[in-house]
């Protein structure tokens, strides 16, 4: 009978192949033009712009959440919610997105 034996030393591939899913899920929450403007704000300015850019996310992290428990809660889009609570809150939403 032959024994498999399993390493439980993690190489950086090994680590970096399993965090994958998770940074594909957060660049497509975040989205593309974040991560662009982010990346650009780094290039033009150094690291004077890494707090701003850390507390902007940090920030920006429960109206994510908000957004995602209220659709599973309640079955309807933040559209639907904004649109329920008036058509002022839902102009606000288009004109902040």
């Amino acid at each position: 009978m032959s024994q498999v034996t399993l390493s439980n030393q993690s190489t950086w591939a090994s680590k970096l192949k399993a965090m994958g899913p998770g940074i594909l899920m957060a660049s497509a929450a975040v989205g593309g033009s974040h991560i662009v403007s982010s990346t650009q704000a780094g290039g033009s300015y150094g690291w004077s712009l890494l707090l701003l850019v850390i507390l902007a996310n940090v920030f920006k992290y429960p109206f994510f959440r908000f957004g995602a428990e209220y659709t599973a809660d309640t079955g309807k889009t933040l559209v639907e919610g904004y649109a329920e609570k008036g058509k002022l809150y839902l102009w606000i939403f288009f004109v902040l997105n």
